[in-house]
């Protein structure tokens, strides 16, 4: 369609009878993250035949099918599935310092630039790359990802179920379709991090010794990447809560006013506290800045129903410290949305 006038008098609704206003486009359709929010285990079971990759939206046509969203009122379009960590849940402002502070290091990532061959010279590596140009490199780490290695386990004679992916399937107690058959860590969860495995193990052992134990609630079990900048993060993610149409606050506090960050000369970087507006309790964190894997653990009282903000009013932080901003960012949300008692 060459005119897109003919459908500006259209209007689209998602699927909560709410004007269409936000359109996520991923390149591709094998995210291992498999976020019930956008890729539910209805839809995206077991049985799930993906795309063949001759079949994936050209971009061509990935401009043009935002064109038309534009003209039936979409006003913000995000692009997944080719920027790094797009496979995390960090936010875009995490991943935007992460680069700088990579590329201040002289780390420059690039994307769409698969290597089409790599040749071994005297001193180093030659890549050959799509655009016809080549790149001279020391060393060459090929890191094509990860799958769990299930194939083998005998899995179907046992009764255990795996998915597409080749995960074994498991329930939030971490039981297999064998009820006698448990299964954590990389095999059962595409996340594939020691903190999951933990987390996941602890939940197992206990609903074995007792079937009343509490069930893992895997999205406040920590993400941390440990590079240029620290990233971590716990709990849902604004996109996840506009999503599912929450009501949230926001809380924000940087390190750039904190007096120890200020004297380590690591001044970059916040906290962000995601709280239920009604009840004040904690939905979500992300912290970037040094420590930020050490600091996340501040955020597990909300696992809790209490409000975050009575919790944090009776914590007392040591002065300097990096902590701090927690108690900073919580008074900002006290200070602009006026919570009852979080003092």
């Amino acid at each position: 369609m060459n005119d897109l006038s003919e459908i500006e008098s259209f209007a689209v609704d998602d699927t909560l009878q709410r004007p269409l206003r936000d359109l996520r486009i991923s390149v591709t359709d094998r995210c291992n993250l498999r976020c019930s929010y956008c890729m539910p285990r209805s839809v995206f079971g077991e049985d799930h035949v993906f795309l063949p990759r001759d079949e994936l939206l050209s971009f061509e046509e990935i401009t043009r099918l935002a064109k038309v969203f534009v003209a039936l009122g979409v006003r913000k379009i995000r692009l997944t599935g080719g920027e790094p960590l797009h496979r995390s849940r960090f936010s875009e402002s995490a991943r935007k310092r992460l680069g700088e502070a990579l590329a201040a290091q002289g780390v420059i990532a690039r994307t769409g630039s698969r290597p089409l061959g790599a040749v071994a010279e005297r001193g180093g590596v030659r890549l050959e790359l799509p655009d016809g140009k080549s790149e001279s490199v020391d060393w060459v780490l090929a890191g094509t990802g990860r799958r769990p290695n299930t194939e083998s386990l005998g899995c179907e004679v046992a009764g255990i179920t795996l998915d597409a992916g080749g995960f074994v399937v498991v329930d939030s107690a971490q039981r297999t379709s064998a009820p006698s058959v448990f299964a954590i860590g990389d095999c059962a969860n595409p996340a594939m991090t020691a903190n999951h495995a933990l987390a996941e193990a602890s939940v197992a052992v206990a609903r074995i010794i007792s079937p009343a134990a509490s069930a893992i609630r895997g999205d406040w079990v920590p993400e941390v990447v440990y590079s240029a900048l620290e990233l971590a993060r716990t709990g849902a993610t604004e996109d996840e809560l506009e999503d599912a149409d929450a009501e949230y606050a926001v809380g924000f506090s940087a390190f750039t006013a904190n007096p120890a960050a200020l004297g380590e000369g690591a001044a970059d970087g916040y906290v962000r506290l995601l709280v239920d507006q009604h009840r004040g309790t904690l939905l979500g964190c992300e912290i970037a800045g040094d420590d930020a894997g050490e600091l996340i653990h501040l955020a597990q009282v909300g696992d809790a129903e209490e409000a975050l903000l009575a919790r944090l009013a009776r914590v007392r932080f040591a002065h300097p410290s990096r902590s701090e901003e927690f108690l900073n960012a919580a008074e900002a949300l006290i200070a602009s949305w006026g919570f009852s008692g979080a003092r």
